[in-house]
């Protein structure tokens, strides 16, 4: 039996809000819901894994991203 630290949490029916800064190299991803500034991270540029990370933390939510391109 899951102690109830180890459960997952359930978001439905909350908003998750991702704001990204895209470069070639990596992604800065920052992470908020309706109250709080969740989680800022760096990851490769794929959109798999982000999906996973968020999928995974934030079951169920709905996400809304934006994103800043910089190109060189």
């Amino acid at each position: 039996m899951k102690s109830e630290s180890t459960k997952l949490r359930d978001f439905s029916g909350q908003n998750i809000y991702v704001g990204m800064d895209v470069h070639h190299k990596s992604w800065k991803v920052h992470i908020y819901s309706d109250e709080f500034e969740l989680k800022s991270l760096s990851q490769e540029p794929d959109v798999n894994r982000l999906y996973n990370y968020l999928d995974s933390h934030y079951k169920n939510a709905n996400y809304h991203l934006a994103y800043e391109a910089v190109s060189r």
